[in-house]
């Protein structure tokens, strides 16, 4: 039934965004902590806080300027671009932040690679439908329609945050042997999709 499908993803949504909040609402406070242990944690807590904001921020945009577009034309064409686009944005923007590692930047890298070929399937997708049934009920109404716009950036904020923990690390772990079997099982994935 399509009603519990569409209450299954508002759900997800919910979680998604809860899970975010949740995050900055643990790690402002760790940046606040004294004694030994927030010696040790204050960076911690602000840079990790400041990184998941950084990552919902710039999805938040990508996605609003395409709503934008997608709500003047009354169309769902961008949809689906707008996803690829804002992975590949906060892997192209989160190593500005100071990482350097070669396994943050590798890590960077193959979220760009990802999104890329994501983008490039989606767009193909969409000139070859014409159109995405999913949005039939909502292109008419723009608060609905925006309300997808805004659970899809916080998605993708969400599913970006193992990336976004790493790159932000002032001390970011040596490539070693979970770093090279993490980019076989990225690769595998890669080549399945």
């Amino acid at each position: 039934d399509l009603r519990e499908v569409r209450g299954q993803q508002s759900a997800k949504r919910a979680l998604e965004i809860a899970t975010t909040l949740s995050l900055v609402a643990i790690f402002v406070p760790v940046g606040f902590m004294g004694g030994i242990v927030g010696r040790f944690m204050t960076s911690f807590g602000f840079t990790m806080s400041f990184a998941i904001l950084v990552s919902l921020v710039v999805s938040l945009v990508v996605n609003a300027a395409f709503f934008v577009i997608a709500a003047i034309r009354k169309t769902d064409v961008v949809t689906d671009l707008s996803y690829s686009l804002s992975f590949a944005v906060l892997a192209i923007v989160l190593p500005l932040s100071g990482a350097g590692e070669p396994v943050q930047l590798a890590a960077s890298l193959l979220v760009l690679v990802w999104a890329v070929r994501l983008g490039g399937y989606l767009l193909g997708r969409i000139l070859r439908i014409k159109v995405d049934h999913r949005f039939d009920e909502m292109r008419g109404n723009p608060l609905r329609f925006a309300r997808f716009w805004l659970l899809q950036a916080i998605s993708v904020a969400v599913i970006m945050l193992p990336v976004t923990y790493l790159v932000s690390q002032d001390a970011a772990p040596d490539v070693g042997a979970w770093a090279v079997v993490g980019t076989a099982i990225w690769f595998v994935g890669l080549v399945i999709e």
